[in-house]
């Protein structure tokens, strides 16, 4: 089994950490491919295996999506705090101000953002790619994946925090209603830091028995 993880906007592939060293005991043995976007660190774009369980984050499941091509078929898509399109259904101004304010004082957006996110700081100020990171945000205005998801044609589950103060529970559930949905009381936009374990459980129980949807989602 192959396992492809693809971080969200601000982060970088450490993100997936916590949840990789749980899933490597819960898991049959399997191979990570990590594809970092190189906000805070080295942008690595690797060769990636066929029929691959593909998990991203926020940002990372758009562009996993505009990108289905690359990622050769996946055999399941996992996504958590995700979206197929930002600027349909959240907060377009909010992310234009972020634009201003990256180019104003970078580190005092990101630390605003990190914070919003409900994480500490993911990165060093001089670990910041400005560029990267102003292109992310860039996809986030412009960037289109619905047709993508309306016809991915692998299982498909979708992670959610109901205290997503990022993409919250109107947006996550209106996007993700149609496919395997689970809620997660708490734990905020970034569910791979602070609520690993839980994750790892529904990814597990998700991949191995493909447990049936009945449309309503679940709390967790």
């Amino acid at each position: 089994m192959d396992i492809v993880y693809i971080h969200g906007w601000g982060y970088g592939a450490a993100v997936w950490n916590p949840l990789c060293r749980i899933l490597e005991t819960e898991l049959p043995e399997h191979e990570n491919h990590f594809i970092d976007l190189g906000f805070t660190g080295v942008e690595q774009q690797p060769e990636l295996p066929d029929n691959a369980v593909v998990i991203a984050h926020s940002l990372g499941v758009l562009l996993a999506l505009k990108n289905l091509a690359h990622l050769n078929a996946p055999s399941y898509f996992i996504a958590i705090n995700g979206f197929d399109c930002f600027f349909k259904h959240g907060p377009v101004r909010q992310m234009e101000a972020m634009q201003k304010n990256l180019h104003r004082k970078p580190w005092a957006q990101m630390v605003m953002f990190w914070r919003a996110c409900g994480t500490m700081p993911f990165a060093k100020e001089d670990e910041l790619n400005l560029e990267k990171l102003a292109q992310g945000l860039d996809m986030l205005l412009t960037h289109d994946a619905e047709e993508a998801l309306k016809n991915l044609s692998c299982p498909v589950l979708a992670l959610g925090s109901r205290d997503d103060a990022i993409v919250g529970p109107d947006m996550f559930e209106s996007i993700w209603q149609d496919h395997s949905l689970v809620w997660a009381k708490d734990g905020g936009h970034v569910l791979p830091l602070s609520r690993p374990e839980w994750c790892a459980d529904h990814i597990v129980e998700y991949v191995l028995n493909h447990p049936h949807d009945d449309g309503e989602g679940q709390n967790a």
